[in-house]
């Protein structure tokens, strides 16, 4: 299993480590791995956005009753 954090680190260095192996799948998997963790860390700064969004408005609706 392949560590995230040193994916994110050494994406490159991960690759060259597997491609040692001579299995061309598992650079494609490297690959996908990192996009899918990319986006992954996208929409969690976003759902964290639209959290404290929620929570400013609750906190308004609060105030107003």
């Amino acid at each position: 299993m392949i560590d995230v954090r040193l994916l994110r680190s050494d994406p490159d260095g991960v690759r060259a480590a597997l491609g040692r192996r001579g299995d061309a799948e598992l650079d494609a998997l490297v690959v996908r791995a990192d996009e899918l963790d990319t986006r992954l860390r996208a929409i969690t700064v976003r759902r964290d956005e639209i959290r404290a969004r929620v929570n400013e408005l609750s906190r308004e609706v609060g105030r107003l009753r």
